[in-house]
């Protein structure tokens, strides 16, 4: 495959990042200017790593790329937005927008330079109306009326402490008694807009429970047969603690869909041994812990898997060192 071939990818992808900047740029409503946000920041961003990290990939359903480029764009958001914080001062929407925006034109440069060669698979029809139906039922549930009621309870204080570190204040995220993500992506369209509301804040969260109810069931199909994962997405779907947390401003979304993108990614390193799903599952299980410690809880199971998927290790320390070494150095930078 030509190199020409990833032009109209990054021409597509370079318009859709003009169309999100002029949202926030001109928007009138803070809800439009949080898609837009969630757009530039976090599905554009992750639809053009899956493609350098996967570009080679030929076994994967639109399931699989789908719940990969989410879980890239969400890191990517993340790891940018503290960084971002880290910068002495406010964070100005010039210097928000001006960061994403070069980032994002990197990762078109690099598209192009490295294009995508893989395949991408549809889902059988039966998987695909599965597929359809967990991600309509889980919407309705979370997107349907989220704006129902003012910012309450610990919402309060995590957009409180999203507007002080806009304004320059670098303990805003160490007086947090739990992980900085939860206030890392409001923050990204409070900062980028200027405004925020209700429904505009609570939509990454939403849009991560959803999303981690399709990863149970990818989860669970994966390791159990698909009959074994339609039941664990529509207990993920229905789930009256994953509902009401898909519905607010708090961390309980992002260590349930994290912990099972790290555990997925540990599944698929056992089956594949490709060593890029060693390093997203620690990317993705570290990410579970800065949102909240909650998240160790699946480092047990992943832990396991990949262990189970590496022989070797019992007989030779050294052997398990090597394997688990850079992965476990990226987890640990980003904490």
């Amino acid at each position: 495959m030509g190199r020409r071939t990833s032009w109209p990818w990054a021409l597509a992808g370079l318009a859709i990042g003009v169309l999100c900047l002029a949202a926030l740029l001109l928007a009138p409503a803070p809800a439009g200017k949080a898609v837009a946000s969630l757009a530039l920041d976090v599905i554009l961003p992750g639809l053009l790593l899956y493609r350098l990290v996967f570009r080679r990939e030929a076994g994967h359903t639109l399931l699989d790329a789908a719940l990969w480029a989410l879980g890239l764009g969400y890191a990517w958001a993340v790891a940018i937005a503290l960084g971002l914080h880290y910068v002495p001062g406010p964070l100005t929407r010039r210097l928000s927008l001006g960061a994403y925006g070069a980032l994002l034109a990197a990762l078109l440069a690099a598209n192009v330079y490295w294009p995508f060669e893989g395949r991408i698979a549809r889902p059988t029809r039966r998987e695909g109306l599965i597929i359809l139906a967990l991600a309509a039922l889980a919407g309705a549930l979370r997107l349907v009326n989220l704006s129902y009621s003012e910012f309450q309870g610990d919402e309060v204080a995590v957009l409180h402490k999203a507007a002080a570190a806009i304004q320059g204040r670098d303990d805003a995220l160490f007086l947090h008694r739990k992980g900085p993500v939860e206030i890392l992506l409001p923050l990204l369209a409070y900062s980028q807009g200027m405004a925020i509301n209700e429904w505009g804040a609570r939509l990454p969260f939403a849009l991560a429970s959803i999303v981690g109810v399709l990863t149970h069931y990818r989860l669970g199909a994966r390791g159990f047969g698909q009959r074994a994962g339609v039941w664990v997405g529509l207990f993920a779907a229905l789930n009256g603690f994953f509902v009401a947390f898909g519905r607010i401003v708090q961390y309980q979304s992002l260590v349930l869909w994290f912990g099972a993108l790290g555990v997925l990614a540990a599944l698929c390193y056992g089956e594949a041994r490709q060593r890029r799903y060693l390093w997203l599952s620690a990317l993705f299980l570290a990410l579970g812990l800065l949102a909240h410690t909650d998240a160790m809880f699946a480092i047990l199971p992943a832990a396991w898997l990949v262990l189970r998927a590496t022989p070797e290790a019992g007989k030779r320390l050294g052997a398990l060192l090597r394997t688990v070494a850079g992965p476990l150095a990226l987890g640990l930078a980003l904490l």
